[in-house]
């Protein structure tokens, strides 16, 4: 989700920022290429040995779409263009005192967990942007040549282009945030950075849209973790739906009643029971043949007005999960919100014209929100063609040549 100030929420919403792009000498892109053509003897396409051992970049670059930044070096000799990251983390104890039904160490960061995202985040980025669409030379005489991109990331905590602030929540709380506020430069400011915020679960796959397959209850009597009836059925249809097709996950959740554990001193306290019971649910499906890795598990307490009683819900998804963090990623990159929805006054979302215009001058497409949900800019978790717009612009510039395509 691309933020302006406003608090976080799963829906989507986009305010385009008024950038001057510059590198960090306080020139232009422009500059930049024009004095490394000049110097090293280049005119659009690399043409001599010496040019095809330089290495030509981009510093804080930020693409037309009007907001992300990174740096891009252009490597001939390799073919390979890099996209780079300069990242900082900041790790946030989170929000305990708004969310007492969770117990407040839930909300603190261990050292190893810190280590974990951190590094899980750095190879997600590489894994799931690098080399998925080869750039084409389509200089007459050089439409053989092929350029491909690596996306990476690097840790600088002085001249980020990003600070990565990512809050602790318990593994089962589900969603809870994730947004870009974007970096903006102007003549008075050589170097700002973005903000990414992000929750410790975001490395994660997460549903972002409903399943259309039938949502199963299992029900325990109350203040226990015993059933109330078979759940052999339930369990089984919903082992059978996702056996019917092996890119269905499942979110099983555990539900407890406020007040539930003073029944039963066997419990700590009311999560305690909601996780027990969405333990007994995902056992169940295991015994089903269902693996670990298909389960997303989340556990709520519910009030008394919103009591339906004690139980685990078993709900397949037919919709494609979500890297949250990617998704963040892609922003970072330039790339615009792509799934639908309404805006707070019920109005439908539009596309960014400086993202929908980026990619239609790069790859002559017109993208639309809504218009697919398996991608990554929406709601599903496909890197699509037009996705490597910024890529493919990024190299334009670097050559001085617009004779490159996907």
């Amino acid at each position: 989700m691309i933020k302006s100030h406003h608090p976080p929420s799963s829906s989507h919403s986009f305010e385009p920022l008024s950038v001057n792009p510059q590198n960090a000498n306080g020139l232009s892109n422009s500059d930049v290429i024009a004095q490394m053509n000049s110097a090293q003897g280049m005119a659009g396409a690399v043409g001599s040995n010496q040019a095809m051992q330089d290495k030509l970049k981009l510093v804080n670059h930020i693409p037309s779409s009007g907001y992300g930044q990174f740096d891009a070096e252009y490597h001939p000799e390799e073919s390979e263009l890099d996209l780079t990251f300069r990242l900082s983390f900041e790790f946030l104890t989170g929000p305990f005192e708004s969310n007492p039904r969770f117990p407040s160490q839930d909300f603190e960061w261990k050292k190893k967990e810190k280590k974990k995202f951190k590094n899980q985040f750095v190879r997600d980025i590489e894994k799931t942007w690098s080399n998925q669409f080869p750039i084409h030379n389509t200089t007459p005489g050089q439409d053989g040549q092929t350029v491909n991109t690596h996306v990476q990331s690097v840790i600088d905590n002085k001249t980020p282009h990003f600070i990565i602030q990512v809050s602790k929540y318990p593994d089962d709380y589900g969603f809870a945030q994730s947004y870009v506020n974007h970096v903006h430069q102007d003549d008075e400011m050589e170097h700002r950075h973005g903000l990414v915020v992000l929750d410790s679960g975001d490395n994660t796959s997460e549903r972002k849209l409903s399943s259309d397959l039938p949502f199963r209850s299992v029900w325990f009597k109350k203040g226990s973790d015993e059933l109330r009836s078979d759940m052999s059925v339930d369990v089984n249809a919903a082992a059978n739906e996702l056996m019917a097709d092996p890119k269905r996950n499942v979110e099983i959740t555990g539900v407890a009643i406020k007040g539930e554990s003073k029944k039963n001193k066997a419990f700590s306290n009311d999560m305690a029971i909601a996780r027990q019971r969405s333990k007994i649910a995902a056992k169940a499906l295991k015994k089903a043949g269902i693996s670990k890795s298909r389960m997303r598990i989340i556990n709520r307490i519910e009030g008394k007005r919103e009591n339906h009683g004690p139980r685990a819900t078993i709900w397949v998804i037919d919709r494609a999960m979500q890297n949250v963090s990617q998704h963040e990623v892609g922003h970072m990159l330039g790339l615009g919100d792509e799934i639908d929805g309404t805006d707070s006054n019920g109005n439908p979302l539009v596309i960014s014209p400086g993202y929908a215009q980026m990619v239609k001058d790069q790859t002559g497409q017109i993208v639309e929100r809504g218009t697919g949900h398996e991608g990554l800019m929406s709601s599903g978790g496909i890197l699509q063609l037009h996705h490597y717009s910024p890529a493919l612009e990024a190299l334009k510039l670097i050559t001085g040549s617009e004779n490159w395509s996907l």
